[in-house]
């Protein structure tokens, strides 16, 4: 009877223990299934964090794509800016050099101009008193040569004013030749200057040369191309004196015939070449240098 006793109570304990044990399975089973369970979400959220994530990065190279291409625009902006920057230096550079050389080729203008004006007061002087020398020195050429016979009276002509010096040589090769007399080469003064042509050109003495009265002309122009040619007196022609009574004439100076003045000439057959020369015409000589006549 005992042996039943603990038989039996030793089954009841092995139930409760094997109860237990169901109740613990059961219990860590739903445990199990939680964890699973969470860890099964928790999954799924990473994946989704994942996606998101790769949905981030392709956006940021996106991003990046554009921002070099945003860089490389800016970039040529800024060349394109330079370049302009460049091109309004060079063109502000140029306009300063033109309006610089401008200015200079205003300034020189404005001399050149001067000069010529001062030229020009000087030619009218100079064909002024050489018109009133030759208005002076005509009656006493006249007087000793003679006077043209009737048919061949003498008319007036005024040579043009040319630009160039072969013009005026061309001109007056057309022209007779004569030989000053001795009365112009009588003395070297020249005579008394009116005081209308001192108001006009230069103030000077009235015994002034016409040397003193233009520098300018002697120096630069009339040396350089003459316009009259040097005729050596022929063994025909005599020197003339000057008449009684009278004072000598003033020298006519030589290699003093400037472009643009005006010469006073008379048509007459007084004036011929002489006959060694062939018959050809030569140019009238109004040197008058030391020795010459």
């Amino acid at each position: 009877m005992a042996d039943k006793g603990m038989e039996a109570s030793e089954e009841e304990r092995l139930d409760e223990m094997l109860a237990a044990c169901s109740q613990f399975e059961q219990f860590v089973f739903f445990t199990l299934q939680r964890m699973l369970h969470r860890a099964k979400e928790k999954e799924e959220k990473l994946l989704r964090h994942e996606e998101s994530l790769r949905n981030y990065q392709k956006e940021a190279e996106d991003w990046r794509s554009e921002i070099k291409v945003f860089k490389e625009q800016v970039h040529d902006v800024k060349s394109r800016i330079d370049e302009i920057q460049r091109r309004i230096k060079d063109e502000l550079q140029n306009e300063q050099q033109a309006v610089k050389e401008a200015n200079e080729t205003i300034a020189h203008l404005q001399k050149t101009n001067e000069e010529l004006q001062r030229e020009v007061k000087e030619a009218k002087g100079h064909a002024e008193f050489w018109e009133r020398k030759c208005s002076e020195q005509r009656p006493s050429i006249i007087s000793e040569k003679g006077h043209p016979q009737e048919g061949e009276e003498g008319e007036e002509e005024v040579i043009p004013s040319a630009t160039k010096a072969a013009d005026v040589e061309e001109d007056l090769l057309k022209r007779p030749s004569f030989t000053c007399p001795s009365s112009v080469t009588a003395t070297p003064r020249a005579p008394p200057v009116e005081k209308s042509f001192l108001e006009e050109s230069v103030s000077v003495q009235d015994s002034a040369t016409e040397e003193e009265l233009f520098p300018e002309v002697f120096r630069r122009k009339l040396t350089s191309t003459p316009l009259m040619t040097t005729e050596e007196p022929s063994s025909q022609s005599e020197p003339s004196t000057s008449r009684e009574g009278t004072e000598p004439s003033p020298t006519i100076p030589s290699k003093r015939q400037r472009r643009g003045s005006v010469l006073v000439l008379r048509k007459s057959s007084q004036y011929s070449a002489p006959a060694d020369d062939g018959g050809a015409r030569r140019v009238p000589s109004l040197n008058t240098d030391a020795g010459t006549s």
